[in-house]
């Protein structure tokens, strides 16, 4: 019984492991059609976002990586007051890059990477050296600082964002949201809502995910500890 349960588990398979032809047939037309199949690491685009069966968002991070390389060298040679360029970036920029990211993972080094060519472009605009210190550049005035947006600031913002709007509203990705949760909860061990605990004493133990994701993200701003 356990060899049968251990076999019955679900899990993803590259076009090798799995070689076979998938056809279906669309409305009235009763031939079959082949469906191109895509490997589970590979992206491929749905309505704005770079999505993998695996989790993985190396296909978003490229992209988003590119939009910034194009809107530097657009910015670049532009004449730009620096009321202009800081109204280009918050108007323009930020939400572009920002569009997908609730739907996907970045890691910091990602989002710092994807933000590096916008903010060579945007800070000499806004008169400002390209190698100020990013805490000097991230921070907001109460602390002394610019108050630039940060992308990974902006990535935590829009899980916890989607999160909350979900589940308020009860709709089916709320509910697909509330499933993971007890999931992750099963997995810490703990009567205590994990989103309570620390982030990092559990990390190595538990399934990396998107609720996962949020939880550190979470932790770091301190918002529930």
């Amino acid at each position: 019984m356990q060899w049968l349960w251990k076999q019955s588990i679900p899990k993803l398979a590259t076009i090798r492991q799995t070689p076979t032809t998938v056809t279906m047939t669309s409305g009235n037309n009763t031939l079959p059609a082949i469906v191109p199949r895509i490997e589970p690491t590979k992206g491929f685009p749905t309505l704005g976002v770079y999505l993998t069966p695996s989790g993985q968002y190396h296909s978003q991070a490229k992209v988003l990586r590119s939009y910034a390389e194009h809107l530097k060298q657009l910015i670049s040679p532009a004449h730009l007051t620096p009321s202009e360029a800081y109204c280009c970036l918050m108007m323009y920029i930020r939400p572009k890059l920002n569009y997908p990211i609730p739907c996907v993972s970045l890691t910091e080094t990602q989002c710092h990477h994807i933000q590096a060519p916008i903010l060579e472009a945007i800070l000499p605009k806004l008169h400002l050296n390209r190698h100020t210190p990013r805490a000097v550049l991230f921070a907001g005035p109460r602390y002394g600082g610019m108050g630039i947006p940060e992308k990974y600031t902006d990535l935590g913002y829009g899980h916890l964002q989607y999160l909350v709007g979900h589940i308020k509203i009860r709709d089916d990705i709320g509910q697909l949201l509330l499933s993971l949760i007890t999931h992750t909860q099963l997995q810490v061990g703990s009567s205590v809502p994990f989103f309570r605990l620390q982030y990092p004493l559990y990390a190595k133990w538990i399934d990396v995910t998107w609720v996962t994701d949020c939880w550190k993200l979470a932790h770091r701003a301190r918002i529930l500890t």
